[in-house]
């Protein structure tokens, strides 16, 4: 029977010990999953803000004055009145 329990306690130790690497490596292998979920979150927090200054240089170009100032400067417009759509359209009534 001390033959029994020796085998026991040694079988119980080298179960313990292998849950034990398990353990750490799973732990291990989770902080090396965080680090490259972080390091994802950071590259989309960049991307977004490059976004929105993308967003906002096409805005700035698209606007009518900057495409109108720049036209003028390629020679493409002579420098014309505003229309207003706000003014009331001369109708020609003929009849």
């Amino acid at each position: 029977m001390n033959k029994i329990y020796k085998l026991l306690i040694i079988f119980l130790v080298l179960v313990t010990f292998l849950l034990e690497i398990a353990s750490i490596s799973a732990a291990n292998g989770n902080a090396a999953d965080s680090l490259d979920v972080t390091r994802i979150r950071e590259q989309v927090e960049s991307l977004k803000e490059q976004n929105l200054e993308l967003s906002e240089s096409v805005l700035g170009f698209a606007s009518y004055n900057t495409i109108s100032s720049r036209a003028a400067e390629l020679g493409y417009l002579s420098n014309r009145e505003f229309v207003s759509l706000y003014d009331p359209l001369e109708v020609a009534i003929g009849r």
